[in-house]
């Protein structure tokens, strides 16, 4: 209901939605309170149908339990000011309130009551019949708090029992266990989050006429008088309702208690225990002996059992809950005075933070962790913020000295806080300050998990960091070009929050920002304010009739600033930096294959980890797997394979793990293709396939489409026709089809979205890249087999997701001697995050490695060196010489070799041809002859454009072969890919350019030297390869470059670039300048 447009006043008397208690009135009185409350309550009324889906719970957040927390939430919106003052006049409670909106309206009115709580609820029912109904937010925040209060109240056990994605949208079943009753509550939304709150609301309303918990109370007889004669009370004096409460010592708050009710719910809900209170009253108040029964990790039942007292029921079960939060080691236990010392030092951050830290260090020396979570958080993330090293330093000195073994839920909010600088080299010095610290082992199922949980992490957050710091580098130095974007103008601030809206346009449809998106928003007038901005998370993003609404969490700005002055702007930009999400699955992953209990407040998001499996990936004993003779086991595939490829998926049919190494050409998605048909003939049971990056997953399901194996691509970005084609049979499909071409992208996607639903509960084969196996849709879903193709080029962490939907048989496929995984942070990459976990169960032979031994892509001479120099000689060639002919254009200098190598080189160790571009590199020499061989080559007709791949290490290059191609006359430049080494691994082509860029004084070759990457560049062509390059800069390599050097040379396939004319159909009359001008050592 809107607010009033002019000010009202209201004389409310005593009424509620419920009824109260009768008071003593004249007649006139009571005639007038009641057609009041009737008012009140039938306003109430119709207000509580406007919202939410559930009427019957927005009603009783108006009753007398709840109608002050209603309005202090929706009170703290910035719209509303209010000033509220309660006296007693006499026996009468009078509340006088005045609520002021933006817009000048004013809310006015007088509630009288016998209390003064009375007179508060009354006022309340009063301005929130006058105010807008609650916002989502609001709502949540309400519902989330009656919850809570009414499962302490009755005992509740909580269990999550389904999440689905139907016609209607999500559906969450979440079920209460009272006693030995249980109550099932359904909730309904096209959100996730709005279907759990429904969810929550509708077992609110189940359970609301329930009894409180039953409490066993004991009446304890006393004497009537004491050993000395005194006389003491009598029984009926201990009666719950008239016992005389004596305080009692170190007593909990009633903020901390609230917290431990609901943290020792929490933990009981994770840890399944059995829980039972008993209460009884004593001299002052309440005794609560509260026991937990529950079956731990070894299958042994333990109990423990606590008691404590407190001046009310309340506070007695809040100081049972935090004794046995203690005794099972959740929490350490935490006096008044560390209390009121933490929220000492938690105010002050705002005002002093100098002070805050000065005061925070020795109390940091001589508390537990469960202080710190008090306060550390908030004033770290304030350093944090400001990027002050003074203020840094002792902070990390502080916990570094302290003696305690750190709980995973403060290690991993210190991690996140490091991992949102805005600096680099400050992340790297707080993440530096932590990692030597000892971790709480009792939740971990072993050491060893503890140390891989530990070293992932860490590692895990840096590069995260590192990914967030050069895409905002990259955004603020090519002033957003090419990033996502979107001009919003800012309609509201609620720090952390901020409010925008704005126009969406036909690009930004096509691509447009996700939730859980981190973004960075440029104030804008005129033009962008590059240099200032704010780091957000994106945390709603909702469009209709082409206007953009989104919420943006605050997480840092680029300049740090005492004041909000920037919010004085009213246009920002928002662009793109990263997704939170891949790095968010990973980190929960991690945290569920290692631990034995979940830490405080994670969510388990429905990972799930065969135990055995489970066993061998963390411990990584040499030997887990034995391979016995497979000879009997049956391959049910009509798919051909190489015998090295059939002993493979024996391997996979019958052991837990199957290591599979696939050197270039050899048949990976073949094999992967038949271990997928053997699994789907063998069991009804789901699979996963993923691939690390969406080209691979994508040439995975195109693989089983060409074999006749039905399969579903799932996740974003896969619009492929091959998905199209699993949509096509459903019944919405023509309707989603008609909702697209009109043009209305939302509804559009919402109908896709429940159509790959119904298409994954169909569909046995399942392809996904490894972080979208996390998705919500795929949440009901178990696989117990799981294959992770090009396993090599993905970190460990993120094959963790896919393996946690409940694997029992897990195939990793790769080639630890390609690249692997492309990392940002080079010190993460140097100390381990570069490693897979295929490469790692290799290097510690947890199981044999079944190579792949017979390839068909390249000629035999393209694969002659690479096959002896990375793989031993191990792999055959399957292809003959004719089938692979030389490629016409290129008079190739050896017969029988197509392969080339041009020196790019002065002809003598005195060259320096690259250039520094930024942080890259070009070689303008080398430009000029892969152009030169390129025209040649392309006006003999043998191959056309679309065959060549060109290939260089360095992006500078990449740009100025591009740009240069795509003006050659007569040549279909775009059709030509050039691109990266890394960007290639995968493909092939039938000629490959490749342009080394390497040429110095200093004979530096840089990133060259990884014999991975030399080893893709060397296998990616079928009939031609030529490298261009200078033989004395890259002949500084000894391990990798110099023995090729000599491999051409002994064959006799190198060409200096002053004799290249002889080797070329097309001769290029420039091309004797170019030499003469190389020799002096400089170019151009």
């Amino acid at each position: 209901m809107a607010a009033p447009s002019v000010s009202k006043r209201f004389a409310v008397g005593t009424g509620s939605l419920l009824p109260q208690k009768k008071h003593i009135t004249t007649t006139a009185a009571s005639k007038e309170v009641m057609e009041k409350e009737d008012i009140t309550k039938r306003k109430l009324d119709e207000l509580s149908n406007q919202f939410g889906k559930r009427p019957e719970f927005n009603r009783l957040m108006y009753n007398d339990d709840n109608v002050l927390m209603t309005l202090n939430v929706q009170l703290k919106n910035p719209k509303y000011k209010a000033n509220v003052d309660v006296s007693m006049e006499g026996t009468t409670a009078i509340c006088k309130y005045e609520v002021a909106v933006d817009g000048g309206e004013t809310i006015t009115g007088t509630a009288t009551a016998l209390s003064k709580k009375a007179a508060r609820k009354s006022a309340a029912r009063s301005i929130l019949m006058n105010l807008e109904k609650p916002t989502i937010d609001e709502l949540e925040e309400i519902t989330k708090w009656m919850v809570a209060g009414q499962k302490s109240n009755i005992g509740a056990r909580e269990e999550h029992v389904s999440k689905d994605f139907g016609p209607s949208g999500h559906v969450v079943t979440l079920r209460w266990r009272v006693g030995n009753d249980s109550f099932d509550g359904k909730g309904t939304s096209n959100a996730l989050k709005l279907a759990e709150l429904y969810a929550m609301q509708d077992l609110y309303c189940q359970t609301q006429k329930l009894a409180p918990q039953q409490h066993n109370i004991t009446q304890v007889p006393l004497k009537p008088k004491d050993e000395i004669g005194n006389e003491t009370h009598t029984i009926e004096t201990f009666s719950s309702k008239a016992a005389k409460q004596i305080p009692i010592a170190n007593e909990l708050s009633k903020e901390d208690a609230c917290q431990m009710n609901v943290m020792r719910h929490a933990v009981g809900t994770k840890m399944k225990v059995k829980q039972q209170e008993d209460m009884v009253s004593s001299f002052g108040g309440f005794s609560c002996t509260l026991t937990w029964t529950w079956t731990d990790s070894s299958g042994v039942v333990q109990k423990k059992t606590v008691t404590k007292k407190g001046t009310s029921k309340a506070m007695a079960k809040a100081a049972a809950s935090k004794a046995m939060l203690v005794e099972t080691g959740a929490i350490e236990p935490v006096t008044p005075q560390e209390s009121s010392q933490a929220t000492s030092i938690r105010n002050l951050i705002p005002m002093n933070i100098a002070k805050a830290t000065q005061m925070a260090v020795p109390f940091l020396l001589t508390t537990n962790c469960s202080v710190w979570r008090l306060f550390l958080p908030q004033l770290m993330e304030a350093i944090v913020q400001r990027c002050d090293e003074q203020l840094l330093e002792p902070i990390l000195d502080a916990i570094a000295q302290a003696d305690v073994k750190m709980p995973t839920d403060i290690w991993e909010s210190l991690l996140s806080l490091a991992s949102t600088a805005v600096d680099e080299e400050f992340c790297r010095t707080i993440l530096y300050g932590l990692k030597n610290l000892t971790l709480d082992p009792r939740h971990f199922l072993s050491t060893r998990a503890l140390e891989y949980y530990k070293s992932q992490s860490w590692l895990l957050s840096l590069e995260f960091n590192a990914e967030n710091c050069s895409n905002l580098a990259s955004i603020q130095g090519r002033a957003g070009k090419e990033a996502i974007s979107v001009l919003c103008e800012l309609t509201k601030s609620q720090l952390p929050l901020l409010f925008l809206k704005g126009d969406i346009t036909s690009e930004y449809q096509k691509n447009p920002l996700k939730e859980d998106d981190m973004v960075l928003l440029v104030p804008y007038s005129d033009n962008y304010q590059w240099g200032q901005g704010l780091l957000c998370l994106l945390s709603k993003h909702k469009h209709e009739n082409s206007v953009l609404s989104v919420t943006c969490k605050v997480i840092n700005s680029l300049k740090w600033e005492s004041t909000d002055a920037i919010l004085n702007n009213r246009k920002f930009g928002i662009f793109h930096v990263t997704s939170t999400i891949t790095n968010k699955r990973m980190m929960q992953a991690l945290l569920a294959i290692t631990h034995r209990v979940l830490p405080l407040h994670a969510a388990s998001n429905g990972y799930y980890y065969d135990k055995e499996l489970q066993r061998i990936l963390i411990e990584t004993e040499e030997g887990s797997i034995k391979e016995g003779d497979m000879k009997n086991v049956t391959i049910r595939t009509n798919i051909p394979l190489t015998e090295a490829q059939a002993e493979a998926c024996r391997c996979a049919l019958s052991n837990p793990i199957t290591l599979i190494q696939g050197p270039p050409g050899t048949g990976k998605t073949q094999v992967a293709c038949a271990i997928i048909d053997c699994w789907r003939r063998l069991s009804r049971e789901k699979i996963l396939a993923v691939a690390d990056s969406n080209v691979a997953a994508d040439n995975l399901i195109e693989g089983l489409a060409q074999r006749g194996i039905k399969a579903l691509r799932i996740g974003f970005g896969s619009e492929s026709l091959l998905q199209e084609e699993s949509l096509k049979d459903l019944s919405r499909y023509e309707r989603y089809r008609s909702l697209r071409a009109a043009g209305l992208h939302k509804e559009a996607n919402s109908m896709r979205m429940l159509m790959i639903v119904e298409a994954v509960k169909q569909h046995q084969v399942i392809i996904a890249t490894c972080v979208g196996s996390g998705n919500d849709i795929l949440a009901g879903c178990s696989f117990p087999y799981v294959i992770i193709d090009e396993c090599a080029q993905s970190i460990e962490a993120s094959n963790l997701i896919p393996i946690g939907k409940g694997c029992e048989q897990l195939v990793l496929i790769g080639d630890h001697k390609q690249l692997r995984p492309t990392i940002i942070s080079t010190e993460a990459a140097s100390q381990g995050l570069s490693i897979s976990l295929l490469e790692r169960l290799v290097s510690a032979r947890v199981a044999p490695v079944h190579l792949l031994d017979v390839q068909r892509r390249m000629h035999p001479s393209i694969s002659e060196f690479p096959n002896r120099h990375f793989y031993r000689g191990l792999v055959r060639d399957a292809i003959d010489e004719d089938s692979r002919k030389p490629v016409r254009g290129f008079r190739w200098p050896s017969k029988g070799y197509n392969v080339a190598f041009v020196d790019a080189s002065a002809g003598a160790p005195n060259g320096h041809f690259e250039t520094v571009v930024g942080t890259s590199k070009s070689n303008a020499l080398e430009v000029d002859i892969l152009l030169i061989i390129l025209k040649s080559i392309i006006e003999a007709q043998d191959v056309k454009e679309s065959q060549i791949g060109i290939l260089t290490p360095y992006d500078a290059q990449k740009w100025q072969l591009r740009r240069r191609v795509n003006q050659m006359e007569a040549v279909n430049g775009p059709m030509i890919e050039i691109d990266s080494v890394d960007g290639f691994q995968g493909k092939e082509k039938e000629l490959i350019l490749f342009s080394a860029v390497r040429s110095n004084l200093q004979k530096d070759v840089g990133f060259l030297r990884d014999p991975r990457r030399m080893n893709v560049m060397l296998t990616r062509a079928r009939r031609g390869l030529i490298i261009v390059a200078d033989k004395y800069t890259i002949m500084n390599d000894n391990a990798n470059w110099r023995p090729y050097v000599e491999y051409v040379t002994d064959r006799c396939i190198d060409i200096h670039i002053s004799e290249l004319n002889m080797f070329l159909d097309t001769t290029s009359p420039r091309l004797e300048s170019i030499a003469r001008r190389a020799r002096t050592g400089s170019y151009p």
